[in-house]
């Protein structure tokens, strides 16, 4: 009986440390670099966790599609009238305290950003629905990153 005790408080920890592991976020406002996007980024803006990246960051734009290409996720400009979507990370960072909250919020401009026709896309999608989309603002020389494992 007290063996069974023991098991159970052991596994009853590893999976305690293994959930905390799990649900750890890692986010940073207007920081100078982030190992996992490109050297060239500065002012990033992001959050991760185990399921998700989302950031946002200025950078030049040859340089982004330098190190797009290399990852093997090359930019493609968007045609007229074409529009792509990707998801922002200010209302999560809104949400968590870490930036205050706007008062008069434009959701749509902090849940998703727009790219129009001249910006540069890529995406990737799984089928477990996961996968990653990038963006260009060309008008804003910024880049924009999102990636799940869902």
């Amino acid at each position: 009986m007290k063996r069974r005790r023991e098991v159970g408080l052991v596994l009853a920890a590893v999976f305690g440390v293994f959930l905390w592991w799990f649900l750890q976020e890692d986010y940073g406002v207007r920081v100078a670099s982030v190992r996992w996007l490109p050297p060239a980024a500065t002012n990033i803006t992001y959050i991760r966790n185990d399921l998700n990246q989302i950031a946002e960051f200025d950078i030049e734009q040859k340089a982004f599609e330098r190190w797009c290409a290399n990852r093997g996720m090359p930019l493609r400009r968007l045609a007229d009238a074409e529009q792509q979507t990707l998801d922002r990370c200010l209302w999560i960072l809104e949400e968590r305290g870490v930036i205050p909250i706007d008062p008069e919020p434009n959701e749509a401009e902090a849940y998703f950003k727009e790219l129009e026709a001249g910006d540069l896309f890529y995406k990737e999608r799984w089928s477990n629905g996961g996968g990653t989309s990038i963006g260009y603002d060309i008008d804003e020389r910024r880049g924009y990153y999102e990636s799940s494992r869902h």
